[in-house]
C-alpha cells in the first residue's frame, strides 16, 4: 500500500483549502519523501502538505501550515567595489527564487536606523540577474 502527496492552501479563514498541486501520485508508505519546492509556486502563507493513503481515501493527515518566500539576493555591487564616478557603468547582478515579474531597482542609503531611497535606477527590468547601471 501507498500513499499520495499533496500541497494543498488554506483559504480565507483557514476553514477551507484548496490542492495546489500534486506532489506525489503514488509513494511507498515509508514515512519520508524529499520534495523539491517547484520555482512557479506563488510564494505566500497557508500552504500545507497532505499525505492520503491510496488504499483508503479516508485516511489522511495534515502538516503545520507553512511560508513559501520569494528572494532576492544581491551581489554586486559590494561595499569594496567602489568607488564608483559620475559616468561609470556598474553592472548590477543577483539571484532570485520564485520572482516572476519583473524586478524593481533602487539606489539607498545605508543609514544607522533607517535606509534612506536616493533614486530609481530601473522601474522594471527583466528579473535575469544583471543589470548595467550608467
Amino acid at each position: 500500500s501507498g500513499v499520495r502527496i499533496k500541497l494543498m492552501r488554506q483559504l480565507t479563514g483557514g476553514l477551507f483549502s484548496a490542492e495546489v498541486e500534486t506532489i506525489k501520485q503514488t509513494t511507498e508508505d515509508d514515512g519520508v519523501f524529499d520534495w523539491l519546492v517547484p520555482l512557479d509556486l506563488d510564494p505566500r502563507d497557508s500552504y500545507f502538505v497532505r499525505v492520503e493513503s491510496i488504499d483508503h481515501e479516508e485516511v489522511m493527515g495534515d502538516s503545520a501550515p507553512f511560508t513559501i518566500r520569494a528572494e532576492i539576493r544581491v551581489l554586486a555591487p559590494k561595499t569594496n567595489d567602489g568607488p564608483f564616478f559620475f559616468g561609470d557603468e556598474v553592472e548590477i547582478s543577483w539571484l532570485s527564487q520564485g520572482v516572476n515579474d519583473p524586478v524593481h531597482i533602487e539606489l539607498r542609503e545605508d543609514r544607522l536606523l533607517f535606509d534612506q531611497f536616493h533614486l530609481t535606477v530601473a522601474e522594471s527590468t527583466t528579473d535575469d540577474g544583471t543589470h548595467a547601471w550608467r
